[in-house]
């Protein structure tokens, strides 16, 4: 059987020799050299899993195959084992909306491209997408809740203008002569009233149901001069 190339005593000395490079960069002041180094000993180990293994020898966590302390409910907020570095880096993602990738989250950070391998590694190991997803749908089922309280309070609001428009012809009636008040006029002032007053109880009947919300016109007729 043939000896595989990257063996863990030889993945071992190449960490070894980044990490004197990295040395290197810091004792001569080098910044920008330092982090690059850093970085790809960062990649290193977390690819390595702890075993050393590639990144594209680690198991797809999918489905049912979950890590052992997974927290299922409310899986945007930080795992268990999760490091700071690794959960900021998700949130970047995650804040990032519908279209997310790794690449736009990076560019819109203005975090270095070099730690997009870091990124992915994290990725995979943490489910990112999966958790992403989930972050949209309670972000969705927010915005849903919050419009069916809108719909339900102009409901309400449009049923009190109808009271208050039942109060208003009652004390119309009340002055009008019955020699100048003509029966089918006081039969549609009415008539409107009522089919306001009806429509709002039925939307509330219908709570819950934000497709059977409707927006009720309210009009007035031109013969009623107000109070």
């Amino acid at each position: 059987m043939k000896t595989p190339y990257l063996t863990i005593s030889k993945i071992q000395q190449a960490v070894k020799f980044l990490e004197k490079r990295k040395t290197h960069a810091r004792g001569i002041g080098n910044k920008e050299w330092e982090n690059e180094f850093d970085n790809a000993i960062t990649v290193i180990r977390e690819m390595a899993g702890g075993r050393f293994k590639l990144m594209s020898d680690l198991p797809e966590v999918t489905g049912n195959n979950l890590p052992a302390k997974f927290i299922e409910e409310e899986s945007w907020l930080r795992q268990p084992g999760e490091t700071n570095a690794a959960y900021h880096a998700f949130c970047l993602y995650r804040d990032y909306g519908g279209d997310r990738s790794i690449k736009k989250a990076l560019t819109r950070s203005n975090t270095p491209m070099s730690r997009s391998g870091i990124w992915q590694a994290w990725s995979k190991k943490n489910l990112w997408v999966r958790r992403s997803g989930d972050y949209d749908k309670h972000l969705d089922n927010i915005r849903r809740s919050e419009r069916e309280n809108t719909f339900r309070e102009r409901e309400k609001k449009h049923l009190a203008i109808s009271q208050k428009m039942l109060d208003l012809v009652e004390k119309r009636l009340d002055k009008f002569d019955s020699e100048e008040l003509s029966q089918g006029m006081m039969m549609e002032w009415l008539k409107n009233c009522v089919s306001i007053e009806r429509e709002s109880l039925d939307s509330e009947a219908e709570e819950g149901k934000p497709g059977n919300l409707k927006q009720m016109q309210i009009s007035f007729f031109e013969e009623f001069g107000g109070v």
